[in-house]
């Protein structure tokens, strides 16, 4: 018989079997029984033996700390546990799986730890009310939607300077959040990145990007004020243009940051018609003469 470290193990590994979980104590699941039916499947699981395997099978904890050893959280393992407001992640975890908390609208805190290296797209999708995000220096890639459709968190989102390549919406529809700061590892930005980060006031932009897969990676960020793009920037695609905020000071400084690209393909930097009025002549030629179109 599976011990409950191993019980607990596989219940977290991948909930869409945790069939092997409730048989390993015992409790028989009959041919074709449903998921939806496990809850009433492990009330025969005699009292206080793996609670844990209970709490998270029920969705009864609020409350959650992930037994140390445990190293991969797999697939839907807390898929819409909705009740979760409080979760600890051992740093024995290496990996996250696929929608793993995908729909825990409850948490508010998320720590990633250090020995985190692996994690899967929709692992926090639609985790509504994340405020404070910590992002483990193991982390090389934010993968796609990883933590998409946070509409109420607040604060600031700060990615490590490990991670080089965010995926495709990874912070799609951060409604709220007021300052992001991107390390200066990234070298990639997927599709649609930060778009409609609508309260977003502060970002910081690092040399370190050489792709911008689309134009919109900060689109309907109307907020924007605050914006440093670091000197020797020279990626293609980077726009700008959702926010009318911006001082003259703050443009030239993005213009003074350009890489020169003289004898190179033009890149463009799209700031909108309305910024482009605030500029001298003298000023948009800080651009032009790298080989930089403003648009």
């Amino acid at each position: 018989m599976a011990t409950l470290s191993q019980n607990i193990t596989q219940a977290i590994s991948d909930f869409d079997d945790i069939k092997e979980a409730i048989e390993a104590k015992g409790v028989t699941v009959a041919s074709g029984t449903p998921t939806s039916d496990y809850a009433d499947l492990i009330d025969d699981i005699p009292t206080g033996d793996d609670s844990f395997l209970k709490s998270i099978i029920q969705r009864t904890a609020t409350s959650i700390t992930i037994p140390n050893g445990i190293t991969s959280i797999g697939r839907h393992a807390f898929y819409k546990y909705t009740s979760l407001t409080s979760l600890t992640i051992p740093s024995s975890v290496t990996s996250i799986g696929t929608s793993a908390f995908e729909g825990c609208t409850g948490l508010t805190s998320v720590i990633i730890p250090d020995n985190v290296t692996s994690m899967e797209s929709y692992a926090f999708t639609s985790c509504n009310n994340i405020s404070s995000l910590t992002l483990g220096s193991g982390l090389s890639t934010i993968p796609s939607y990883a933590f998409y459709n946070n509409m109420n968190g607040t604060g600031t989102l700060t990615i490590p300077n490990t991670v080089t390549r965010i995926g495709d919406y990874a912070f799609g529809n951060w409604r709220k959040i007021a300052t992001i700061n991107i390390g200066s590892g990234v070298t990639y930005i997927g599709a649609s990145v930060f778009y409609q980060a609508y309260d977003l006031v502060n970002l910081s932009i690092p040399s370190s990007i050489t792709t911008i897969y689309d134009t919109y990676t900060f689109n309907d960020c109307t907020k924007l004020e605050n914006v440093t793009i670091s000197n020797g920037f020279n990626a293609n695609r980077l726009d700008l243009s959702a926010s009318t905020l911006y001082s003259a000071s703050t443009i030239v400084s993005w213009l003074n940051a350009l890489a020169d690209r003289t004898g190179l393909t033009t890149y463009t930097l799209t700031i909108g018609a309305t910024n482009l009025a605030k500029l001298t002549a003298q000023e948009i030629a800080i651009a032009t003469s790298k080989n930089w179109n403003l648009a």
